[in-house]
């Protein structure tokens, strides 16, 4: 309607979800959605969140490709909100950055920091990606970021959402700024101007940060001063080193504390039989684990191999399958009431025949229900023995192997005669 009335196009942004860009038929449903309203892909600017490229971003990519290559402009929204790395600018084809709303406030908020801001707004000037701030609402905010070099900002400080009717005397002001630009010829010597020194720094850029970014490095000439105030390639280059060593760092912390977490619990679980405490002490160690895996994975992808990353992720998820396998099996095995494991009975066993008076072990049953063991066992014990006596052996067996087997519940000792002195011992 705009564009017919008032002979001038706004253009306007459109965020695309994820479920979209995963849609082959998305660039068809745009371009008739163009043709219908004789529009170009100008005329609409696509968004899509930063989360998206996080996730399958090579189908990702190759779709925001296929839509700029008709025409329309990407802009990456609600950057800064904790899903990508500063190498990801340089990586993804975009025609614009907007920093999340969030993640302004939380930098002009009393107390916080605005170096991060800073930092992307270079590195990204630096790659000729235009940087729009969202949720600015205060003059001081607006000042700072114009400071920074923010191309762009939008926010509650120069109007709340409006009508299409109250939003048209913009347009007209705007139609009208252009037309007396237009008038002017002493604005493209200045543009000119501006232009060179543009180039000039991209020289530059070329020479310092791009390197920085794993981009290929190209022959430049000599740096040339243009009056420019910005970051140094060095500065930018010791930010990008110094957030990879802090999660260098942040890893290998989170490996050393959650194994200590594992040692702690397993060594409880393992004093008080309990298979749910080992099942909560591997949570701890599986924790670990993926701590490992970022290690690899960070310092595979600076050293240049990031095949290391998938590998490593691969080879945790089997270790800790195989630990799940593991404790499943034998918390299921305690469950179905069979007999205990051969290496206990074959100690109580033992233990039996070295009790003084013990000729030997006729019958040794048990069975297992949870963590305790319930045991029967007959022992024969010379013939000649009065009844006082080998009940007295057998009492002393049963608290032998009570007191050497805290997870035997009970133990129920028959005593028979044997036929001779140590012809039990055998059985």
């Amino acid at each position: 309607d705009w564009k017919d009335r008032l002979n001038y196009a706004v253009p306007v942004s459109v965020n695309v979800s994820r479920v979209d860009m995963y849609d082959n038929h998305l660039p068809e449903t745009l371009r008739k959605i163009l043709e219908e309203h004789d529009l170009t892909g100008e005329d609409m600017l696509l968004e899509v969140t930063e989360s998206a490229y996080t996730r399958d971003s090579a189908q990702i990519i190759e779709m925001v490709t296929r839509l700029r290559d008709m025409g329309f402009k990407i802009e990456m929204d609600d950057f800064g909100t904790g899903y990508s790395s500063l190498n990801m600018i340089s990586e993804l084809p975009i025609d614009a950055l907007k920093l999340d709303m969030r993640f302004v406030r939380e930098a002009f908020r009393d107390g916080g920091n605005t170096h991060m801001v800073e930092v992307i707004i270079g590195i990204a000037d630096y790659l000729s990606v235009p940087v729009i701030a969202e949720g600015v609402e205060t003059e001081d905010q607006l000042r700072a970021l114009k400071s920074l070099g923010c191309d762009m900002v939008q926010g509650y400080f120069f109007s709340k959402p409006v009508s299409a009717a109250e939003y048209e005397p913009f347009i007209l002001q705007r139609k009208e700024t252009d037309f007396e630009a237009a008038g002017k010829p002493e604005k493209e010597s200045s543009k000119t101007e501006v232009s060179r020194q543009k180039e000039a720094r991209d020289r530059l850029i070329q020479e310092t940060i791009l390197p920085g970014l794993n981009r290929e490095e190209e022959t430049a000439a000599a740096p040339v001063d243009t009056g420019f105030s910005d970051h140094s390639g060095i500065q930018l280059r010791t930010a990008s080193v110094f957030f990879v060593v802090l999660a260098l760092i942040a890893a290998i912390v989170s490996i050393l504390v959650k194994e200590g977490l594992y040692r702690y619990t397993i060594a409880a679980a393992n004093q008080i039989r309990s298979d749910a405490l080992r099942a909560d002490a591997w949570h701890h160690r599986s924790d670990a684990l993926s701590s490992v895996g970022a290690l690899i994975g960070i310092g595979g992808a600076q050293l240049g191999w990031p095949i290391l990353d998938p590998i490593a992720s691969l080879l945790i998820c089997l270790m800790i399958g195989k630990a799940a396998l593991d404790i499943f099996r034998e918390a299921v095995r305690k469950m179905v009431d069979e007999r205990c494991d051969e290496a206990t009975e074959s100690a109580i066993r033992s233990l039996a025949l070295g009790h003084a008076g013990v000729d030997g072990v006729d019958a040794l049953r048990s069975r297992q229900f949870g963590n305790k063991i319930y045991v029967d066992m007959e022992i024969a014990v010379n013939g000649g023995m009065t009844l006082t006596e080998a009940h007295a052996i057998a009492e002393g067996v049963h608290d032998e192997i009570e007191a050497a087997f805290p997870q035997v519940k009970h133990i129920m000792i028959h005593v028979n005669p044997s036929a001779g002195g140590d012809s039990g011992k055998e059985k």
